[in-house]
């Protein structure tokens, strides 16, 4: 007796993928039409699964092909021939929820008359089944990674490897102390930006940095103590000063709090591609079986509109087509409040087109000042 599993797969693959992983199936039918067939979209899952060490012979998967899936005639042919791949004897188990209206219908309908456990996977990284209405939690051990969800949809990912620096305990100090403060400030006087690209690109020396005189002793002390500690942070200085400090902090923030948010697999800057247009996530996470992202904005952002930080929200999310994304906002300008210390209503109606939450300065500094992960936990949790 084997364990067969019938998907219908499409451009949302997450349901196909957590069902497969979840199941564990022997083998796969995929009931696939011509657009997904020419889209390779189960070509994609097997290549997110084969990252997780699973891998099928040619053996194990079978495609069935619809040529109109809006045809039920058409259908029930295709769902008949399903038959030569399993015996009574197979544990069958259906999942209905890719594809069109009439395929998860036509699917359901002739399978309902059949040995067969019929399933489909909720939002809320649920399956139920549809023939007992029973609703038992997907079981995806170890966790679906960022590159697995991407890797399902046809992106490739660029992983930066680890930075001890970013990572370093007095490092990380120095940043916690200008989100706290100075988060809203330009941290570095530059002359023009060819020089704040050159010191983005090289860092500088300790003593050459023209602070902003507003940044507090403590920070330009702690800087150039590091730098004479550990040299290699010269270039690291450069980024870090010139804005990266935000995603940093941001990063570590997530790492710290991650079994009381349920997330997982915290990347900093990772680079996501796909035909050839490459887009940089400041920060990414998963969250169940959800990708997630966070452009991080720092600094006073004087100059433009308020809503230009949705500028690069709003290329990722057209890159990531009908993917669904969760992205997150972080700013340390006021330049997205009002008067009243409140997100503009514009900015806020734009969020909103995007599902995006914004993390405004305020929080970020009430984020940095924490003193416990519980006290970071409550404060953060509202927006991841």
């Amino acid at each position: 007796m084997a364990r067969i599993l019938v998907c219908i797969p499409s451009g949302q693959a997450i349901p196909n993928l957590a069902s497969i992983i979840h199941y564990k199936p022997e083998k796969i039918i995929f009931l696939q039409t011509d657009l997904a067939e020419k889209s390779n979209f189960d070509g994609k899952i097997l290549e997110s699964l084969k990252d997780r060490g699973v891998t099928f012979s040619s053996e194990s998967i079978h495609k069935v092909s619809v040529a109109d899936e809006n045809s039920i005639l058409e259908l029930q042919t295709a769902l008949a021939s399903t038959s030569s791949f399993y015996s009574t004897s197979d544990e069958l188990i259906v999942n209905i929820t890719g594809g069109t209206k009439p395929m998860s219908i036509a699917t359901y309908n002739f399978f309902s008359t059949r040995i067969a456990n019929i399933v489909y996977i909720l939002n809320d990284d649920k399956i139920i089944n549809c023939k007992s209405d029973e609703k038992t939690d997907l079981d995806i051990s170890p966790p679906l990674t960022c590159k697995q969800h991407l890797l399902a949809h046809g992106f490739t990912t660029r992983l930066k490897q680890e930075d001890n620096i970013a990572t370093n305990k007095d490092v990380l100090k120095i940043i916690r102390l200008i989100a706290s403060d100075f988060g809203n400030e330009e941290l570095i006087i530059f002359e023009n930006k060819d020089q704040r690209d050159r010191f983005r690109d090289r860092g500088s020396n300790p003593g050459d940095l023209n602070w902003n005189p507003n940044i507090s002793d403590v920070i330009k002390n702690g800087v150039s103590d590091i730098q004479i500690k550990i040299p290699e942070t010269k270039r690291f200085w450069g980024k870090i000063l010139t804005g990266d400090w935000l995603e940093i902090v941001i990063r570590d923030l997530l790492v710290r709090n991650k079994d009381y948010l349920k997330i997982h697999d915290i990347q900093l800057g990772p680079v996501v591609s796909k035909d050839n247009v490459p887009n940089e996530l400041d920060v990414a996470f998963m969250k169940g079986t959800s990708l997630n992202f966070i452009e991080c904005k720092s600094g006073a952002q004087a100059h433009g509109s308020s809503q230009d930080v949705f500028h690069k929200i709003e290329s990722i999310k057209k890159n990531f087509g009908a993917l669904q994304v969760y992205s997150h906002l972080a700013s340390s300008s006021n330049n997205i409040l009002d008067k009243e210390n409140k997100i503009k209503k514009e900015v806020q109606q734009r969020a909103d087109l995007y599902k995006c939450k914004i993390i405004p300065a305020e929080i970020i500094r009430q984020l940095a000042k924490a003193s416990t992960v519980e006290q970071e936990y409550e404060v953060l949790k509202p927006y991841v």
